[in-house]
């Protein structure tokens, strides 16, 4: 399956998203609503690279207008945007479903089975969790829409408590194969939380 979580991929939809709720848009103006949305601010040469592509794809047609006494490029979606906007979104829900559902799969595969017996108290035991990480990529996408930064914390707080739990159940280290990464420490050799 063709990778939609490229970075390119992601901010043609990004940019695609914010013109189809706010309409036609110069570059400053998208990336000021992409920061409203999102939090995060991407630099005028990646809008207008993007708008670029777009434009090249006949994803976006630019018109020039006059604002507030300046000649402004303002860029509106086609109806071959909206089509291409429409099947990324579509794909990459069902991307983020799989992704979920191979997590779900990993967690029950680091559970120790004997026989159907084990794997049926342990679904009876962990059933309400299994209920709960199901319904995750429903809320998931919705969320990231309307609620963005709320949804960047919440993952945040449940990967730090996650976290915390494994530690004290004695499940970080070598036995499971987490170890922390270069990455995921500082310079000072502590974690960077």
């Amino acid at each position: 399956m063709r990778n939609l979580f490229t970075p390119n991929r992601i901010i043609h939809s990004i940019i695609l998203s914010r013109i189809i709720v706010h309409g036609p848009l110069h570059g400053y103006a998208l990336a000021n609503a992409i920061e409203d949305h999102l939090g995060w601010k991407p630099s005028q040469t990646a809008i207008y690279n993007t708008l670029k592509t777009l434009e090249s794809e006949e994803a976006v047609v630019a018109e020039e207008r006059i604002e507030k006494g300046r000649v402004q490029k303002v860029y509106a979606i086609t109806e071959k945007g909206k089509t291409l906007f429409l099947e990324a979104k579509s794909k990459m829900k069902c991307q983020m479903g799989e992704k979920f559902a191979q997590l779900l799969s990993l967690m029950q595969n680091f559970t120790d089975f004997e026989n159907n017996q084990d794997i049926e108290a342990w679904k009876k035991s962990h059933g309400a969790v299994n209920t709960e990480v199901d319904l995750i990529p429903s809320y998931f996408v919705e969320l990231l829409k309307v609620a963005p930064r709320e949804v960047h914390h919440i993952l945040t707080d449940a990967t730090s408590a996650l976290k915390d739990l494994a530690e004290i159940h004695g499940l970080i280290g070598e036995q499971i194969g987490v170890k922390e990464t270069k990455q995921m420490k500082g310079k000072n050799g502590k974690s960077s939380e």
